[in-house]
């Protein structure tokens, strides 16, 4: 009868362990799923950055070339 008691309680416990662990696989997969779109919208945002930082390198370029042709360059 100990054997048996003993047996069912194990079972009993191992069960609630594996539900457990079967929560938090769902919940891992949801933050893994989240942090992948992260990493996609931060891909987009270091592309619009590096975008910008063009574009006003190229009219800080054309600023200062016209500074030049008009003499107007205060000297940088």
């Amino acid at each position: 009868m100990t054997d048996n008691v003993t047996n069912d309680l194990i079972l009993e416990h191992l069960k609630a362990i594996q539900k457990k662990l079967s929560g938090i696989e769902g919940r891992l997969e949801r933050v893994e799923d989240r942090l992948g779109a992260l990493e996609g919208h931060m891909a987009v945002l270091v592309k619009s950055m590096t975008r910008l930082d063009q574009d006003h390198d190229a009219l800080t370029r054309r600023v200062e070339r016209i500074e030049r042709r008009l003499e107007i360059s205060d000297g940088h």
